[in-house]
């Protein structure tokens, strides 16, 4: 398997399916501003499916909020 997903505290979402020697943005156009992504659940049945919960903390607002795909980000 040569598929990697990554999150970031700034909200971007990468994903690698060729072991990382190339990268793609696949942050959604929904994420909020300040969007932290601490973790991501990758499908362990099917490669292109991948779950990621993302939170928002400021001094004002806790949001929380998840997306989800099954087509590599593309949608």
């Amino acid at each position: 398997m040569n598929t990697i997903w990554t999150g970031s505290d700034d909200g971007f979402v990468h994903v690698t399916k060729n072991g990382g020697v190339t990268w793609t943005n696949v942050t959604p156009n929904e994420m909020p501003e300040f969007g932290r992504v601490s973790q991501i659940d990758a499908s362990a049945f099917d490669v292109a499916s991948a779950y990621v919960p993302c939170g928002v903390r400021s001094w004002t607002t806790r949001n929380r909020t998840s997306f989800r795909t099954h087509d590599y980000g593309k949608t």
